[in-house]
Parts: structure tokens; C-alpha cells; sequence
């Protein structure tokens, strides 16, 4: 079975890269990284620059420059904050120490599903409308090709998350000051093995949609129309405590959006249980996916 799968994987990694739209979203969603993240860079570069000048005229006459990078941690941590979500002292420490991570971690979260629907929403459907898909169940079972699909977009995704976040780590040293790429390399790794089960979770939600979908252009707007109305779910929380429906806030858990905060946090349950979380969603819709497809008429 393992044997198979991997074989399926290798193959639609090979199959993928050869695909223009997948290449074209992929490029769309670095150049936008590259972009969003130069503009921040800026921004930040701008403000290191006011307040080492605001620094330099309060500094003593002993010739020493001021320490950037610490003078201004409590700024970087406020930040990270407001990225997450949560009062400072609750992001992780790793988070807090620098500052590019956050952005690119709050980006990520946002626009990650969305790079995942359009890249990946005819990964079943494409096959079964066509019927390729006779022909690999000839060698693997279903659900082996299922799971093999699986794995090769997770690995297409942390493939392009790692470009991404190398692109940006890249400018962050080059025109900041304050940047640390050594005490940035912690923060990098925990972001990346956070968005693995965060990203497996919409790439299962995708894979199920292809395949209870008959065409491909319909589980692309089944795919979007499941993620939308998780997060329409996720709002629910908002409900007053002394309203006659609050018991409904309690719903927001079947939604995904509600356990990105945990990613965030600090102490060893946050980060561990949304990873639960996510890869639980996963499971599911996996599940849901491997049902449709063994009932599907080939």
C-alpha cells in the first residue's frame, strides 16, 4: 500500500509542475509575498531609521551606537500581537523576537486557503471526468490514490511555503537592521511545521469537493462555498452571552478559523491542540472523500 502511495505521489508532483495554472497560481501567490513582505520591510526600515535618529540624539557622548534591535523588541512583540490577535505576553516567544515571521505567518493563514481551493480543486474531479482515473485504479485502490494525491500537494504547499518565507527572510536581512536571521531561525521553523496541519486541513476540505464533485468547475465552487460558510460559522462566537442563541457560539469549533489564534500562542496546549484540530479536520474530510470515491461509479 505505502509503495503505491508514494508512487502515486512522485507522479503527481512530476504532473503538477508541469501544470501552467498550478505554476501561475504559485508564482501569483510568491510574487505577492515578495511584494506585501518588501512593502513591510520598508515600513519597518523607515521607522528603524526615525527612531535611531530619535536614539542617537538622547545617546551619551561615549561613541557608542545604540542597540537597535533590543531597544525596539517591545515594538516588534506589540506587533506580533496585533498579528495574532492576543496580548503580547500570550505569542510565543519565538514569534515576538522577530518580526517579519508574524507578518508572513498572518499572511499565510489568510491567503494559504485560497492558493490551496485554486490549485488543487480538479485534483479528483479532472480524473474522474475524464475517467483517467480507470486507469491507475488498475494498480492502486482507490483510496491509495486518494491519499497519494494528498501527499503531493502537502508536499507542493510546504514546497512553496518554504520558497516564500526564504524570499522574505532574505530582504528582512538584507535591508534591516533589527533583523537577526539566526535568532529568526526557531521562529521559521515552528511557522512551517505550524501550517503543515493547517494546510493539510484545506487541502483534505479541496480533495473531498473533487471528489464528490462531478465536474471540476463545480467542485471549485463547492470547495469555496464548504470554506465560506466554515467561516460564516466560526462569527457565530460573536453571539451576546444573554442572548436566547448563545448556546449556538458554541458551533464556532466546528470551524476551522476558530483554532488559528492557538497557532500563536506561547504555552505547549495552544499551538498543540489547533495542530490536533486541524489534522482532525483533515481526517475528516479525508474520510468523507474516500467514501464518496468508493461509491463513485468509474
Amino acid at each position: 500500500m505505502l509503495a503505491h502511495i508514494l508512487e502515486i505521489t512522485r507522479h503527481e508532483l512530476v504532473v503538477a509542475a508541469r501544470t501552467r495554472r498550478a505554476i501561475v497560481v504559485t508564482a501569483m501567490y510568491l510574487g505577492s509575498a515578495v511584494l506585501g513582505g518588501l512593502a513591510f520591510v520598508l515600513a519597518v526600515r523607515f521607522i528603524e531609521h526615525e527612531v535611531l535618529a530619535r536614539l542617537s540624539t538622547q545617546a551619551p557622548g561615549d561613541g557608542t551606537t545604540p542597540d537597535l534591535a533590543l531597544l525596539s523588541e517591545p515594538a516588534y512583540q506589540k506587533l506580533a500581537a496585533f498579528f495574532a490577535g492576543v496580548e503580547p505576553t500570550q505569542v510565543a516567544e519565538a514569534f515576538r523576537t522577530a518580526v517579519i515571521v508574524p507578518f508572513f505567518l498572518w499572511g499565510s493563514l489568510i491567503f494559504l486557503p485560497f492558493l490551496i481551493v485554486f490549485s488543487c480543486f480538479d485534483v479528483m474531479a479532472g480524473d474522474l471526468q475524464s475517467r483517467a482515473i480507470l486507469y491507475t485504479t488498475l494498480r492502486a485502490r482507490r483510496v491509495e490514490i486518494l491519499l497519494g494525491k494528498l501527499l503531493a500537494q502537502l508536499a507542493l504547499f510546504l514546497g512553496v511555503s518554504v520558497l516564500g518565507a526564504a524570499a522574505l527572510t532574505l530582504i528582512a536581512t538584507l535591508a534591516l537592521q533589527s533583523f537577526n536571521l539566526v535568532a529568526a531561525l526557531p521562529a521559521l521553523a515552528r511557522m512551517l511545521l505550524l501550517l503543515a496541519p493547517y494546510g493539510l486541513a484545506y487541502l483534505a476540505l479541496t480533495i473531498f469537493a473533487s471528489t464528490w464533485a462531478r465536474q471540476p468547475f463545480s467542485a471549485l465552487l463547492l470547495a469555496i462555498g464548504i470554506m465560506v460558510a466554515l467561516r460564516v460559522v466560526s462569527w457565530l462566537d460573536a453571539i451576546p452571552a444573554e442572548s436566547s442563541l448563545a448556546l449556538l457560539k458554541y458551533a464556532k469549533w466546528l470551524s476551522p478559523s476558530s483554532y488559528q489564534q492557538g497557532l500563536w500562542l506561547d504555552d505547549i496546549w495552544g499551538p498543540l491542540s489547533s495542530s490536533l484540530a486541524y489534522t482532525l479536520f483533515a481526517a475528516v474530510f479525508v474520510g468523507l472523500a474516500a467514501l464518496s470515491l468508493k461509491g463513485r461509479d468509474l
